[in-house]
């Protein structure tokens, strides 16, 4: 049996310390996965605790045939799409204002490592370039570039997450690899 499993199992019965294993295991994971979509620190953390407590709600409607991560990810993904729908209904953030902000220093974020200045300047810029590019995709192809490249998951995993037959993963990641390409021409 597998190991998460074994721990959905125990969470089932009412174990909230094998829930929290789970939590442990995948927190920071499911935590990058979101901030990738709103890139605010507070608004990540609060998507991350909302999918959590989601999955501990409803941890009896999880299938054993599929593995816990992946039915982890299509909780944060919907409620990723639940927020982006909210926020189309308010003011949006731009990227370059919501990189002004302060940055996490706590390990969670991919984004904010620094090393040789001249080096990280350069790749700040083009990290920049390729995060506001991000932005710029629609939602469904911003979804499984996320999917893809920051978190590593094969086109397989992806299609489960966000449930489509794995060709229109396949094609949503050609093209919105294509509309990047686009959005980048002269500016790295």
């Amino acid at each position: 049996m597998d190991e998460d499993l074994q721990y959905v199992e125990e969470a089932r019965s009412g174990d909230k310390e094998a829930f929290s294993f789970l939590i442990e295991k995948y927190q920071k994971q499911i935590f990058n996965f979101i901030y990738q979509f709103f890139r605010d620190y507070h608004q990540s953390l609060e998507v991350t605790q909302e999918t959590f407590l989601r999955a501990f709600k409803f941890i009896h409607t999880f299938q054993s045939g599929r593995k816990f991560s992946t039915w982890l990810y299509s909780i944060a993904k919907n409620l990723c799409i639940d927020e982006i729908k909210k926020r189309s209904k308010v003011n949006t953030i731009p990227i370059s204002e919501a990189q002004k902000r302060e940055s996490p220093d706590d390990g969670t974020s991919m984004l904010y490592v620094h090393k040789d200045p001249d080096a990280e300047m350069i790749k700040s810029e083009d990290k920049r370039a390729l995060l506001e590019a991000i932005d710029k995709l629609p939602v469904k192809y911003k979804m499984v570039i996320t999917l893809c490249y920051f978190d590593g998951m094969s086109y397989e995993e992806i299609s489960e997450v966000v449930e489509m037959p794995l060709s229109t993963v396949k094609v949503r990641i050609f093209r919105a690899k294509k509309k990047l390409l686009e959005y980048l021409d002269g500016k790295m």
